[in-house]
């Protein structure tokens, strides 16, 4: 999906990570195709979506994050803000995509 949108893969999440609070656009996705305009889907969003079928992922110039003890919880004007996991600090950290390399490594400390 990323590379249709001319970016590399950064992160992916499922609601095994909890509910989403973003709104969901796109229901029942297939492709399997290189060009996103061929993809079908049912849009917007009907409902009927169980745990654990939910999948986001993130797309960036910078590619896969390099992530310790935390989660993405959003990637959002070339920032991406990472989640520590409890117990671990800071609580939260932010990178930047500053050409096509993130700023940082997510490192989260017991």
């Amino acid at each position: 999906m990323c590379t249709m949108l001319n970016m590399t893969f950064t992160h992916s999440l499922t609601s095994w990570y909890g509910p989403g609070k973003a709104p969901m656009l796109v229901d029942n996705l297939d492709c399997f195709t290189t060009n996103l305009s061929q993809c079908t889907h049912r849009s917007p969003y009907r409902g009927g979506c169980i745990e654990g079928y939910v999948l986001s992922l993130f797309c960036s110039e910078c590619g896969e994050a390099n992530l310790s003890h935390g989660k993405i919880t959003s990637y959002h004007n070339r920032t991406l803000t990472v989640e520590c996991d409890e117990g671990y600090d800071p609580s939260t950290i932010s990178l930047q995509c500053v050409n096509a390399a993130w700023s940082r490594n997510a490192t989260c400390i017991p």
